[in-house]
């Protein structure tokens, strides 16, 4: 950072000495004997007596930085910032206020002052706004949507990580876009939607891979173990693997707070392995770090997760210690989608405890924080915004490809016509010597390396027709199942819906939700979990009527939109393809799974206008009831007018 100073300054009282110079007396006085906070106090005296204020909030950037790598603790990197923060608003030094509020608000949000934090994002958000600084603005953006998934108010964290995605896509490259990516994989993963979360996790981790800085790739692949860990045996070993490496990556860069969390994957993946004791020695030493340097979040992680360790052993009474511990410093900081797994834990504790009293209270506890969070309500408005940002990615997608595919056109048609150039101007010498000798055998020989040019051609020509065209066929369908793809069911929905009046059409939206299905993947793993979606989505698709599209539209979810649904049809149909489901017998070997699926039907009325929106939220609201009716059932909203 001491790089942004300007070189040389023209101070009214000193000259300011060179950065590398600063760094060299920090270094000499380090290795003297002196204490590193000392050092850098000593080259900040030299700064302020330059009389350069941009000078000294630089010294204090890279200051923090250092004490970071040091292993200071969270009190000694705030109040370095704080000092940053003062010299940047007493010189209005708005770039360098900017990035000490946005600082400022990682150490309020790991307090719980959550409200001071939304005020720190908010103020540098202006800053960057009035420095038209895009990047800037993106990488506030994506700290608001942080904290606003820490809220559990999962529709204003993706709006605030979308219009980050947008800023960052007006520059080119796009500026730590792997940093948006890896925030909409876990946004994702909290709401459920593992499929997509998955995909944006592995995006990120290519895009940081790209870009080659040590510490990004870290962050990703740490995030990504965490994912990975919440699969249980079956993902252990990638777990661990990326863990291992994110943990080797942060150990050189010297942040105690992002060792620790590493530690805390590989933990979970040993632990996931069997390996109790290697797990047990990753929570202590993590443990360890969260203590010394003040990290209650990275240390109610680890109580959580030592809980988990403590319950696999059948020791219910530490398990029961640790998790309440983690509860308490959860609720503190009012991060309610830990507290929704926390009490779900509990359940399972006070269960194992044969305290069925306090396993109600906790599993109610769980249900009520879960509804709060993913029920009917924030369904519906996350279905609509993530269906926008579906088709806006895949515009974007098809958009890049039809560059692309211009691009390569060009290139042919050019280098078809340099071939043709070169061709004539050989035939023109092969002519001239053929009239010395030989003439007819060169004439078929010129004759011959045409037609292979254009074979080649017409094969290249080919060969991109059917790339293109597969192209527009993967972004048509879902890869797992073979049914359409979301956001084409979504346009395939609003197309009926504005020509319905025009046709005389009745359009009906069928939800389908398959019963239980994280027990599914929590008991037998992910794959026989794709099994299950794979077996549902062809009975929902050889069963379905013919003029119904059926569409995956994410986790295990699907749906199923009726052109003509007139009277009862809907609701007919979907009771026919409900006990079509239930009985499905999918065979994973040890035994028969027995499937159930809950059904939500919307219909519009009969010469009526509707949105998208609107029929979606009525199915996704007949859906709940459904799941509240016991699941196994069909319920119907009231028609759309």
């Amino acid at each position: 950072m001491l790089a942004w100073l300007c070189a040389p300054w023209a101070a009214p009282q000193a000259a300011c000495p060179a950065p590398d110079a600063l760094r060299a007396q920090v270094d000499h006085a380090v290795a003297a004997g002196a204490s590193l906070d000392a050092a850098w106090g000593q080259a900040r005296d030299a700064v302020r007596a330059c009389a350069e204020p941009e000078a000294e909030a630089a010294l204090m950037a890279e200051w923090t930085d250092a004490a970071r790598r040091h292993g200071a603790t969270s009190g000694q990197l705030q109040g370095l910032t704080e000092q940053r923060l003062a010299v940047a608003v007493q010189h209005g030094l708005l770039r360098h206020e900017a990035e000490a509020r946005l600082a400022l608000a990682m150490f309020t949000i790991a307090r719980g002052e959550v409200d001071t934090a939304s005020l720190q994002l908010h103020t540098a958000l202006d800053r960057v706004r009035r420095l038209d600084d895009i990047a800037g603005q993106a990488r506030v953006l994506t700290e608001l949507s942080r904290l606003e998934r820490r809220r559990g108010d999962y529709l204003a964290a993706l709006r605030f990580e979308l219009s980050g995605v947008e800023l960052r896509r007006r520059l080119n490259p796009p500026p730590e876009l792997w940093r948006s990516l890896l925030n909409l994989g876990v946004l994702y993963e909290q709401i459920e939607l593992l499929e997509e979360s998955r995909r944006y996790y592995a995006e990120a981790l290519a895009e940081s891979e790209r870009t080659g800085q040590p510490g990004q790739i870290a962050d990703v692949l740490n995030g990504y173990a965490g994912f990975l860990n919440d699969f249980g045996p079956a993902s252990a070993s990638q777990a661990l693997a990326m863990a291992e490496r994110a943990l080797r990556l942060q150990r050189e860069q010297g942040d105690m707070a992002r060792i620790g969390s590493c530690l805390l994957q590989v933990g979970r993946a040993r632990l996931g392995l069997g390996q109790v004791e290697a797990a047990e020695a990753a929570f202590a030493e993590s443990l360890q770090l969260a203590e010394r340097g003040g990290y209650a979040g990275l240390r109610a992680h680890v109580e959580f997760r030592w809980g988990e360790l403590e319950l696999a052993r059948g020791d219910t009474e530490k398990a029961l210690a640790r998790i309440e511990r983690a509860r308490a410093e959860y609720e503190r900081q009012s991060n309610r989608h830990r507290l929704v797994k926390v009490h779900g834990l509990l359940e399972r504790v006070h269960t194992a405890r044969h305290d069925e009293l306090a396993a109600a209270r906790a599993g109610r506890e769980h249900f009520r924080l879960r509804n709060e969070l993913l029920g009917a309500n924030a369904s519906g408005k996350l279905g609509e915004l993530l269906t926008n940002f579906a088709l806006s990615e895949e515009r974007h997608r098809s958009e890049a490809l039809r560059q692309e595919n211009a691009v390569a056109t060009v290139r042919l048609e050019s280098e078809r016509r340099l071939r043709r150039a070169g061709y004539l101007f050989g035939l023109v010498v092969i002519v001239g010597l053929a009239l010395l000798v030989w003439r007819h055998a060169a004439v078929r020989r010129l004759y011959r390396l045409l037609s292979d040019s254009t074979r080649e051609t017409e094969a290249q020509r080919a060969a991109l027709s059917e790339a293109n065209a597969r192209l527009t066929e993967l972004n048509r369908s879902d890869a797992l199942t073979g049914l359409a793809s979301r956001s084409y069911g979504m346009e395939h929905l609003a197309d009926l819906l504005g020509h319905a009046r025009a046709r005389g059409s009745t359009p009906a939206l069928l939800l389908f939700d398959l019963d239980h299905f994280k027990d599914i993947n929590d008991r037998h793993g992910h794959l026989v979990g794709d099994q299950v979606l794979a077996a549902v989505a062809a009975t929902l698709r050889d069963f379905a009527p013919s003029d119904a599209l059926v569409s995956r539209v994410g986790g295990e979810e699907f749906m199923l939109v009726l052109e003509h649904a007139q009277h009862d049809r809907a609701q007919v149909v979907a009771d026919a393809l409900r006990r079509r489901v239930r009985d499905l017998g999918i065979d994973i070997g040890s035994h028969w799974l027995q499937l159930t699926v809950s059904v939500g039907v919307a219909q519009v009325v009969a010469g009526a206008v509707t949105t998208v929106r609107e029929l979606y939220s009525a199915a996704d609201v007949a859906l709940y009831e459904a799941k509240r009716a016991g699941r196994d059932c069909v319920r119907s909203a009231a028609r759309v007018a």
